[in-house]
């Protein structure tokens, strides 16, 4: 049997962690037309802004139980 895992949509102004980049963390700017702008915090703050479909970003960062 097949399980669904559903995820949040993202929002702006939550916080991420990566799934591929553990420990690292990104902030969402915004979401629209399915496509998710977000920032990273930390060590990689210097990149620019980036922007992903939604159906990537659910794959690549979870949503952290840590505040902002």
């Amino acid at each position: 049997m097949r399980s669904i895992v559903l995820q949040k949509y993202p929002q702006p102004g939550e916080t991420y962690e990566s799934v591929l980049y553990p420990g690292q963390r990104c902030a969402v700017k915004s979401v629209m037309e399915a496509q998710v702008t977000f920032e990273w915090l930390g060590q990689y703050a210097y990149v620019t802004p980036q922007r992903v479909p939604v159906n990537q970003f659910v794959c690549d960062f979870v949503l952290s139980e840590a505040a902002g």
